[in-house]
């Protein structure tokens, strides 16, 4: 991460290079993490293409580093690689969609507000929180309904993040 602090050039190629060759995932991932704070072109696509690692471990990281960076070309990726994904690597893609405000992902995250995986259900309403289309408002209103207590203030707080006066 000091490397990327660096803000260099040299440190930015080299960051990149460590992402793109080495055999090592570990690296690859620590590679994504300093990089994530760099928004040259360069860099988003290197991350961009990382979504594609043979490690799932670096896709994850990739995942959630496309949506902090805000790659909003990322969408059709992530909406692809959502339903082949394990259950930690879809929050990260969730978060991702959230993040970039992916109005195209709202009828396939709409499913994991229901999901036994807590995570994975919280996840999902804060991103369409975050989307806020009135579909994810639907959808986040009538989970609200359901009356599922671990999900109550997961919801309430994705609701408020549509800053919709129609939810009250």
């Amino acid at each position: 991460t000091s490397l990327a602090k660096i803000g260099s050039e040299k440190a930015e190629k080299l960051l990149v290079r460590i992402l793109r060759e080495a055999e090592d995932p570990d690296s690859r991932r620590k590679a994504i993490t300093a990089l994530k704070e760099v928004h040259s072109e360069r860099v988003r696509q290197a991350v961009f293409d990382a979504l594609d690692d043979s490690d799932e471990s670096v896709r994850n990281c990739a995942a959630a580093a496309v949506g902090e960076m805000g790659v909003i070309h990322a969408e059709s990726k992530l909406l692809a690689l959502l339903p082949k994904e394990s259950a930690d690597t879809q929050i990260s893609i969730i978060f991702a969609l959230g993040e970039i405000r992916s109005q195209n992902a709202v009828e396939m995250i709409i499913p994991f507000l229901r999901t036994s995986h807590s995570e994975l259900a919280q996840q999902a309403a804060s991103s369409l929180g975050k989307i806020h289309t009135p579909r994810a408002v639907q959808e986040l209103v009538a989970a609200l309904e359901e009356k599922n207590d671990e999900m109550t203030w997961t919801i309430i707080e994705a609701l408020g993040e549509t800053r919709s006066a129609d939810v009250i």
